[in-house]
């Protein structure tokens, strides 16, 4: 289970899916603390140490008898938690938990890489709309400069103060200059 700040989270079973959902509503749980500290959270025996986290209980319920919280960490950032869950008790061995960070690891790069993904088609569409926005302004500042006889700044300027007065986005005034729907 990967548990990150802004809740999103996959699961590979809809048992472990359940009990992640629960651990989150209750916001408390191995791999809340995991994230919040950014430090390994192990219980090997839930029914046991299960008194740390009466709510993650239902992990009994689903199977799971332990289960190792793993930090999704980036530099000194943690991004998230990855929950090991097993239906046995005990800890991990050392190449268990090797293999478990390197899981950790790469589920970070992933994330990573998604969020800068999504940041950048964000910003390639803003410059999308602001080139569109474009082709509609500056031809309007033409316009307005040679009404009025008035610099391209100044025509800006009034073109920017019309939308602002009218409450419409600048590539709207802009449109209705170029068709004389308005007279700037």
């Amino acid at each position: 289970m990967i548990q990150t700040a802004t809740c999103r989270s996959a699961a590979t079973s809809k048992e472990s899916h359940l009990v992640e959902v629960l651990h989150h509503q209750a916001g408390a749980g191995p791999c809340v603390d995991a994230y919040r500290s950014g430090a390994v959270v192990t219980l090997s025996n839930i029914a046991a140490d299960g008194c740390r986290y009466p709510n993650f209980q239902a992990a009994l319920s689903q199977g799971f008898h332990s289960v190792d919280a793993i930090p999704l960490r980036f530099r000194p950032n943690t991004i998230g938690a990855l929950n090991l869950f097993r239906t046995r008790i005990g800890a991990l061995s050392s190449e268990d938990s090797t293999i478990g960070q390197a899981l950790a690891d790469v589920a970070t790069i992933s994330l990573l890489h998604e969020r800068s993904a999504r940041k950048n088609a964000t910003v390639n569409a803003q410059l999308q709309r602001a080139l569109t926005s474009r082709v509609f302004i500056e031809p309007a500042k033409g316009v307005i400069a040679a009404r009025n006889n008035i610099h391209m700044d100044e025509a800006f300027k009034r073109l920017r103060e019309h939308a602002r007065a009218h409450q419409e986005p600048m590539h709207r005034s802009a449109t209705n200059v170029i068709n004389t729907v308005v007279m700037i």
